[in-house]
């Protein structure tokens, strides 16, 4: 479930561990524990609402394991493009209904490419710009370029920054397109939750 040493930590019970002569008994309990503010900026977030209407309706027609797709800021922040764009808590997306996986690029760091950035997104937030349904309708049926001048839906906002700092040629890709091309990026996952797995880590916002 998680992923990165940095991010997490664990703690066993003495029972676990053992003590004195008795041989260690295996990891009867652990705690582990997700530290939010130890997750490096900016992360692109992938996301599926597990209850959500609206995630099994893109799942029916994009299948794959997410939904959804946003920022992970340095002010601790999602940015998220929902009816509208803006900044978003995390602890609403560590309820239990959302699957979370956080890609990270070190490269950025080589750069200003992280300031940058997170001066899009802020302009994004401050425009607040509404949802591209007809961009959702140009993907069902088959012309992803159909879309609202100016609108975005999650995955298209996410892009944006890639075409503005980064110097990608403008794409509308899915939240399962981000999920395939990252990694062969050079993003990297550095942090995964699934409500599903018991235990439940401690979060720490």
């Amino acid at each position: 479930m998680i992923i990165s040493s940095n991010i997490i930590s664990s703690e066993m019970s003495s029972d676990a561990a053992g003590c004195g002569d008795r041989p260690a008994l295996g990891l009867k309990s652990v705690k582990t524990m997700i530290d939010i503010k130890s997750i490096p900026t900016p992360s692109v977030v992938l996301s599926d609402n597990l209850h959500g209407w609206f995630a099994r309706q893109i799942r029916k027609h994009e299948p794959g394991q997410y939904s959804h797709a946003m920022w992970f800021t340095s002010q601790r922040q999602f940015v998220s493009q929902d009816w509208r764009i803006h900044a978003v808590d995390p602890a609403e997306y560590f309820r239990g209904e959302h699957r979370l996986k956080f890609l990270y690029n070190p490269d950025l760091e080589n750069h200003r490419y992280a300031e940058e950035i997170e001066a899009v997104l802020a302009r994004q937030v401050e425009r607040g710009s509404r949802y591209d349904w007809l961009g959702i309708i140009g993907h069902l049926v088959g012309a992803p370029k159909i879309n609202f001048k100016g609108r975005y839906y999650c995955s298209e906002a996410v892009w944006q920054p890639f075409v503005e700092v980064l110097g990608y040629q403008q794409w509308y890709p899915t939240p399962e397109d981000l999920n395939f091309w990252l990694p062969r990026m050079g993003w990297s996952t550095v942090l995964t939750f699934d409500p599903n797995q018991v235990p439940w880590p401690e979060i720490k916002f």
